[in-house]
């Protein structure tokens, strides 16, 4: 499985697909065919997708099963370009809601993973 963020832009981008047919966007980004047209194959091509966007719902989370994890956290959705809506974690201390526009920042407290490589949600004005 492919990244689901370039972390080798700033700030880092969304990996998504758009199919050459029909022009949608979608993420992740997978080859099995596109969702509208069912378009395969050459017509579906990888993209990097904005990060900034609006904060849809947010909530937070007091118990994880997982006892790695630090607790209080929140997780967010937001909506980017092309009306892509996407969940993930709000840097620390970062007390989003919804209407806040927001963008993925690298930090140095965000749990780092195959898929996440240590981002999360930041206020835009907030990003380096």
């Amino acid at each position: 499985m492919s990244p689901i963020v370039n972390v080798e832009v700033q700030p880092p981008r969304l990996r998504g697909g758009r199919c050459q047919v029909c022009e949608l966007v979608f993420m992740p980004a997978q080859g099995y065919g596109c969702e509208r047209c069912g378009a395969t194959g050459g017509d579906l091509l990888a993209v990097d997708i904005d990060s900034r966007g609006t904060v849809t719902a947010a909530t937070v989370v007091y118990h994880d099963p997982d006892p790695q994890r630090t607790v209080p956290f929140r997780i967010i959705e937001v909506e980017v370009e092309h009306g892509l809506r996407v969940r993930g974690l709000a840097a620390a201390g970062e007390d989003l809601e919804r209407g806040d526009r927001v963008v993925l920042a690298r930090v140095p407290d965000a749990p780092v993973d195959d898929e996440l490589a240590g981002v999360a949600f930041v206020r835009a004005g907030d990003a380096p």
